[in-house]
């Protein structure tokens, strides 16, 4: 096919087929029959065995880091009818992709690198180079500078999806010389930010569209010019570039492992927005197999334990929300200090709280399926898709109107009104009186008519990965 358009898809990881990148990538190559998707992601210890990949090398290359080259192999993973997937391989890559430390970045870069590489002497000369995440901000950095010669690298034309604003993901500026980087980079016009090395400047100034889960991100941005975050100035100066692809979830109604409480196995019974009969045997088996009050409002954190998560305001309004007789369910590891404050919770709490320490695919959409709510208190923006597998579960959202979630949730307002479209819970601020307040209308309003109508509102909103495909589809064709 002469106009075939073909996409090298970027993602960080593939644990396993429900990712959005095993999901987007599918749902791109369904959506037109002139698209080929490509996929390229780290091999890490962490691969999940069932998406393992294959033995065969394609491409050896290097990237130059610290001033010496590191070896990078590419790898043909398994792949399905339409999506080729590859993995690149490398020492440095093995323990995954972080900014957290220096092994992290020397990860974070080599995976870069070798991205361009792959694209440079891939079988197939790649039109779109989709970056997912923070994590892949410098593939658009290092192809428009250490690359940039490349016929290749000139033709192709980038975009990187981003969470949010918030996370400038600086590093110091010594990494400029360490991962190879231009010297020029390092003043205002280039990578410096407050004296540090920002990566997220790298795709804004580089990539050639940025795209968000939320629209507002770009009226956001309009408003702020001037103020002191620190980087409205540079995305102002692209408002051109940037767009919205929206976030959704696979809901296949034929397939019993993916995310549909119609279908899925993996619950004590099956429900439907229009029948939700079983979700209320999902909840007392939840209550029983936990131990916790019969009859009682359920809330469940499912998250990281830090600060970025919005624990912390959890922690602020815990004696009030239990004194409701309301059960809660924390599911996640992180930080010593978090860990510990759960584990008093548990001892405060026993007959109302449990702490999940690890959970898979399966137990979280059986807790979502026996919880009422869902407490999602980000203190920034996120690309995580937990609050719509919550709704489509009916387990409503109580969260910080931020990124996705302020796109997908309509939030109830005024308890005592009519209930019309609205589908969750939401505050604006970071605080903890707000979580409360919008907490205990969420609490009040369970067992009644209205909350009815809400988890109909959540169940039925369309929150479908072939409309994320149907963003992507409309940037690529703006770039071709």
């Amino acid at each position: 096919m002469t106009n075939m358009i073909r996409v090298l898809y970027v993602a960080t990881a593939l644990d396993s087929k429900n990712s959005i990148a095993a999901e987007l990538t599918k749902a791109l190559s369904d959506a037109r029959g002139d698209l080929q998707i490509d996929l390229v992601v780290p091999h890490t210890d962490t691969i999940d065995k069932g998406v393992a990949p294959l033995a065969k090398r394609l491409v050896h290359c290097q990237a130059q880091i610290d001033g010496s080259a590191r070896d990078i192999s590419v790898l043909e993973g398994r792949s399905d009818a339409h999506v080729r997937t590859f993995y690149l391989d490398a020492t440095e890559i093995k323990s995954g992709l972080s900014l957290d430390d220096d092994a992290g970045i020397i990860a974070t870069a080599a995976f870069a690198q070798g991205v361009c590489q792959w694209l440079i002497n891939a079988p197939v000369e790649y039109d779109i180079v989709h970056c997912e995440g923070l994590l892949t901000a410098m593939v658009p950095l290092y192809l428009r500078t250490i690359c940039a010669e490349s016929p290749r690298a000139d033709h192709a034309k980038t975009v990187v999806t981003l969470n949010g604003t918030e996370n400038k993901a600086t590093v110091d500026m010594a990494w400029i010389n360490r991962l190879g980087l231009p010297q020029n980079l390092t003043s205002s016009e280039g990578l410096e930010f407050y004296g540090k090395m920002s990566i997220l400047k790298g795709a804004y100034l580089y990539a050639d569209k940025l795209a968000f889960p939320n629209h507002i991100v770009k009226n956001n941005i309009e408003k702020s010019v001037g103020s002191d975050i620190g980087m409205e100035g540079v995305l102002f100066s692209r408002l051109g570039n940037l767009e919205t692809i929206r976030l959704g979830i696979d809901t296949d109604d034929d397939d019993t492992d993916k995310l549909n409480p119609r279908t899925d196995k993996a619950l004590d019974a099956n429900y439907d927005n229009d029948d939700m009969a079983g979700k209320k045997t999902c909840k007392n088996a939840l209550t029983k197999s936990l131990s916790l009050l019969k009859n009682r409002p359920v809330a469940l954190f499912i998250g990281a334990l830090n600060a970025e998560s919005g624990i912390d305001l959890i922690n602020d309004i815990l004696d009030d929300v239990m004194a409701q007789n309301v059960n809660l369910v924390v599911v996640g590891r992180g930080d010593k200090v978090y860990e510990n404050a759960i584990q008093q919770w548990h001892d405060d709490f026993k007959s109302q709280m449990t702490w999940i320490k690890d959970a898979n695919c399966a137990d979280i959409r059986k807790l979502l399926a026996g919880a009422d709510i869902l407490f999602v208190p980000a203190k920034h923006e996120c690309g995580c898709r937990l609050h719509q597998i919550a709704m489509h579960y009916g387990c409503i959202p109580v969260v910080r109107a931020l990124g996705a979630m302020a796109n997908d949730i309509a939030p109830v307002v005024d308890i005592d009104a009519n209930i019309n479209h609205e589908n969750g819970f939401a505050c604006a601020n970071y605080d903890s009186d707000d979580f409360y307040n919008i907490a205990m209308d969420a609490i009040d309003l369970i067992q009644t008519n209205q909350w009815k109508t809400i988890c109909h509102n959540a169940m039925t909103k369309n929150l479908s990965i072939a409309e994320t495909a149907n963003d992507c589809i409309k940037v690529y064709d703006a770039l071709k």
